[in-house]
């Protein structure tokens, strides 16, 4: 290898490879000290390489040369990476591990050499990146492959006090990667231009939760072997519960939530049971099995574990408003408004004990994006900033960065004041200025 290392082989077979990327100024013996941090119980080979670049005063050594923060030289940054790939496959062949169970790693511009190598297209996909005080490079020539690194997990960490890397580049690869489909994970603190030892116990979680879910022991011995994949959903087909006679369940799912009974055939593993089907007014379906001999037996439905506690039902806010009344006119015991951030709801029970909550969401999301997609964005953005719950802010912030994504003409999208620009137009002006 052309590149000078340092390395931690792992006690026993090697459940994958770490690969760390030191910063600038700094050498292959820099992170060798976080493999018995990140990795204590030494499952990983831990490698580190030093830089091929050195500097006229500048001590250490570097991946590239740096201009701008941000934007590396296209010269050296191109050598960098040349010497990076061919060394990252000379390691595969020489260890047996992979790409497939390889998490790059690194520090500041080592951070960066770990995006590009981890991203670029012309490159496996590893099984995961490992991001402290970093940025993903804008260098021409260069570009990241996301759409082949979907699911990808990502961990990026980075001090909201850092003078070298400015946080925002460290908000921009969350966003980026996190629009391509990647599983990234983000913290930010208030340190400086380094590690902060408050985010090493994530790292270290983070690392053994990603190679473990890739490490499936070597090829060739048998099923326990092979790498566990997701049975992808695609929603929910149907929910069936078990209900007392046929009209009761008529009575309440068609004619107290106003669901269609759509569909009805015996229950084909018990014939004594009928199979009823509503429309909730989503497409799917709630299907109960009814029996004429059964009657309620429960004031309120078992919520031991294994159990279903309750059924949320969505309404409009229109109809949410009217809840009460309606609940009222039949005089059916209920839970009131519940205030729920980024919901409302009302809590009542059916004819057998069954709790239902009928939940009205407090925003619509950007077209294009479901409820879900301006969830998961506002639950970071409220861990991120410290918050307990989900607030209309969070709800807020995360629709505006949803609706930044489309693309615009303007070269400069951020918030404006047009009419503090128009007074100052339109602003009389004095004699004699």
């Amino acid at each position: 290898m052309g590149l000078v290392y340092r390395e931690r082989p792992a006690n026993g077979d090697a459940a994958g490879l770490l690969v760390l990327h030191h910063g600038r100024g700094a050498d292959e013996n820099d992170l060798i000290g976080l493999a018995d941090v990140l990795d204590p119980g030494g499952k990983l080979h831990v490698v580190t390489p030093g830089g091929p670049l050195t500097l006229p005063g500048s001590p250490g050594k570097h991946w590239y040369s740096v201009p701008r923060v941000g934007y590396p030289d296209r010269t050296t940054f191109d050598a960098a990476y040349s010497a990076l790939a061919e060394f990252h496959d000379e390691l595969w062949r020489r260890t047996g591990v992979g790409a497939e169970r390889t998490v790059f790693g690194g520090f500041s511009m080592g951070s960066v050499m770990s995006y590009a190598l981890g991203l670029g297209p012309d490159r496996p996909r590893p099984a995961g990146l490992l991001a402290f005080s970093g940025f993903i490079p804008t260098v021409d020539g260069w570009q990241p492959d996301l759409a082949s690194r979907a699911g990808l997990p990502v961990l990026i960490t980075h001090g909201r006090r850092d003078p070298i890397m400015d946080v925002a580049f460290a908000r921009q690869a969350s966003e980026l990667l996190r629009a391509g489909g990647l599983d990234v994970t983000y913290l930010e603190s208030d340190a400086g231009h380094h590690i902060d030892p408050q985010h090493v116990p994530a790292a270290t979680q983070w690392l053994a939760n990603t190679i473990g879910s890739t490490h499936s022991g070597r090829s060739g011995q048998g099923i326990g072997s092979r790498r566990m994949r997701k049975i992808q959903s695609q929603g929910v087909h149907h929910i069936t519960l078990v209900g007392a006679d046929r009209q009761t369940s008529i009575d309440f799912w068609e004619g107290v939530l106003g669901m269609p009974f759509v569909f009805e055939q015996p229950n084909l593993d018990r014939p004594e049971e009928s199979h009823l089907y509503f429309e909730p007014g989503d497409g799917r379906l709630i299907t109960i099995f009814t029996n004429e001999n059964r009657g309620p037996v429960h004031d309120r439905t078992p919520i031991d574990p294994g159990c279903v506690h309750h059924l949320a039902i969505n309404l409009s806010n229109a109809t949410f408003r009217q809840v009460v009344e309606r609940l009222d006119e039949r005089g059916i015991e209920h839970s009131g408004v519940k205030d729920r951030g980024f919901m409302d709801s009302i809590y009542f029970k059916d004819p057998l004990g069954f709790l239902i909550e009928l939940a009205s969401y407090r925003f619509e999301p950007p077209v294009g994006h479901t409820h879900s997609d301006v969830l998961i964005l506002a639950h970071r953005l409220r861990v991120e900033r410290g918050d307990y719950n989900i607030t209309p802010i969070h709800l807020a912030d995360a629709i505006e960065q949803l609706s930044a994504r489309r693309d615009t003409l303007s070269h400069e999208v951020g918030a404006k004041d047009p009419y503090a620009h128009a007074k100052a137009r339109t602003a009389p002006v004095e004699p004699g200025e």
